[in-house]
């Protein structure tokens, strides 16, 4: 197992479309052919089918343009020595591989000199393309603009939080508050978007000058740093991007790095079932839809368990005890102390008896929701520092507060990654 910390993020995977009505037959509603009509006839194959609605489809969209920001920061020279670059080359070339026909621009930020795939590497070893620090308050704006028609945004960067020399200056007075109001700032560009945003993180040789948080140039030789590619886009072309990666048909420097994943979140299936193994329990028979909307009926008193299929980016990634820290039940809003488990690929809680006896007394429906929060961007505080007056190979200063920004701003300030939500009313 790769060693990649996956984030999709705060993409409301909608309400848990179970479907235990309906034609109860193992061979699949496309083999049955007869729809809802019918529930506990047998199919042709002779076998009944407890299988829920399929989940929504999953989009992943080829995109057709991807534009390149490279961030022209004083400390990025230091990529661009000959013999540092040979993972920084092979993260900004081999974009041309996204898509047979895709079109690949690539542009220093704060310079207006177009850069192609044959020259790019010369002009930037030789340091014939100037341009300035990647302002995140700024820059991420323009990109989010241009990530329309099935176009993506990457920003190539160092991930060292900076913002305009008039907004806010990187010295030892930038306090809490500064960072906290620049956060903002870049969260503000990208609120309300409908953007998804992936954070590739990956390291190459560095060798000239870094630039610290007191603005005092340290000299590193022959080291290696981290670098970041942030890629913006619509949530299907974003998918489309991580899917090339993720099958090393980009190249083997993406299938390697490290991930964080905002907003990118496709359909989960989930499910209403009786409790596994327990005695007197409920059947599917008693879990009804009444139309093709999210509202159930139940007409049993017993416990049935909620369950939902982990995507493969969790299941792969974490630990079940991550998992389950991460994950919890809620009813009308209030959440339950029921411990959950996990077991092949799937998550569950069990809802008592006794629990569902009193919500059935009210005869009144109630909501039975599953939310998860993000467990991966915890793992990327090892690559933050708060303090680089002497830089390391290993972390990125103030890294956590920018993908902080970049996680709440794709998401619109949501930090739960998965929910989904049904009513349930008694009958």
């Amino acid at each position: 197992m790769k060693a990649k910390f996956l984030i999709v993020a705060a993409a409301l995977i909608g309400f848990l479309s179970i479907g235990l009505s309906g034609c109860n037959h193992k061979c699949g509603y496309s083999d049955c052919g007869c729809g809802d009509s019918c529930k506990g006839e047998e199919c042709e194959c002779g076998e009944y089918n407890d299988k829920p609605d399929p989940p929504r489809p999953i989009e992943e969209i080829q995109p057709t343009q991807i534009n390149v920001y490279i961030d022209g920061s004083g400390s990025m020279k230091g990529y661009f020595a000959k013999g540092n670059m040979t993972n920084l080359v092979q993260a900004l070339v081999s974009l041309d591989n996204v898509a047979g026909d895709t079109a690949v621009t690539y542009k220093m930020w704060g310079s207006n000199v177009k850069l192609t795939k044959d020259n790019i590497v010369t002009n930037l070893q030789e340091g014939r393309v100037t341009g300035k620090a990647s302002e995140f308050d700024k820059i991420l704006a323009p990109m989010v603009k241009e990530a329309v028609n099935d176009t993506l945004t990457i920003l190539m960067t160092d991930g060292i939080l900076s913002s305009a020399s008039n907004y806010t200056s990187r010295n030892n007075k930038f306090t809490d508050d500064n960072r906290a109001a620049l956060a903002q700032k870049i969260q503000n560009q990208l609120n309300g978007s409908g953007k998804a945003v992936s954070v590739y993180r990956m390291t190459t040789g560095y060798n000239g000058t870094y630039y610290n948080k007191a603005n005092k140039p340290v000299n590193i030789k022959n080291s290696t740093r981290p670098f970041y590619m942030i890629v913006i886009g619509d949530p299907a072309n974003v998918r489309y991007f991580d899917k090339m990666a993720e099958d090393d048909k980009i190249s083997e420097v993406y299938d390697d790095a490290e991930t964080l994943h905002f907003a990118t979140a496709p359909a989960m299936k989930v499910q209403i079932e009786p409790i596994d193994g327990k005695d007197n329990q409920a059947s599917a028979e008693d879990f009804n839809r009444e139309s093709d909307n999210f509202d159930y009926t139940y007409s049993a008193t017993m416990g049935f368990r909620v369950g939902a299929e982990l995507p493969e980016w969790i299941d792969d990634n974490f630990k079940k005890a991550q998992i389950i820290e991460c994950s919890r039940l809620l009813i009308d809003d209030q959440e339950m102390p029921y411990k959950a488990v996990v077991d092949d690929d799937w998550i569950y809680f069990n809802i008592p008896d006794s629990k569902v006896e009193k919500l059935a007394g009210t005869g009144k429906p109630y909501t039975v929701r599953f939310e998860m929060r993000n467990p991966a961007i915890g793992a990327w505080r090892q690559f933050s520092t708060d303090d680089d007056t002497t830089p390391d190979s290993l972390t990125t200063y103030l890294l956590n507060d920018f993908m902080e920004a970049l996680r709440m701003g794709a998401e619109n300030g949501n930090k739960v990654i998965l929910e989904s939500e049904i009513t349930v009313t008694p009958e």
